[in-house]
């Protein structure tokens, strides 16, 4: 990953954007974006994490954080994590097969510890 995609300052304010895999639109129902929401509830509690403003559109979401652990990194890797195991399991639930499909077949070859890839590689930050 190139430098400017990195986290350099732990304790910064950054901006950041999360992206689906090829941008699908798997937002566009209130169950999945209150998965997201939950995850940043839990990240505020719990990780201590800082969220000054938020948007989910239905592919990605943007967010300006912080941490105040200095572990915004860790943090950021834990969201993706979380939601990506909920909204699985939610696809599963509601018969989204379709989605599902693509979520396998737009999965990158290295990761074999899984059958779906919902997020693009990365996150990508900008310190403000």
């Amino acid at each position: 990953m190139r430098d400017r995609y990195k986290i350099i300052n732990e304790a910064g304010v950054y901006f950041l954007t999360s992206t689906v895999v090829k941008w699908l639109p798997v937002f566009t129902y209130k169950v999945y974006f209150e998965i997201i929401i939950r995850s940043f509830k839990y990240c505020i509690d719990h990780h201590h994490m800082k969220l000054y403003a938020f948007v989910i559109l239905d592919n990605h979401f943007h967010l300006i954080a912080s941490a105040a652990n200095d572990n915004l990194s860790k943090t950021l890797a834990s969201i993706r994590k979380f939601t990506a195991h909920e909204i699985i399991e939610q696809l599963q639930t509601d018969n989204r097969d379709w989605l599902l499909n693509q979520l396998t077949y737009y999965k990158k070859q290295f990761k074999k510890n899984s059958q779906y890839q919902v997020w693009q590689e990365g996150m990508h930050p900008v310190l403000m």
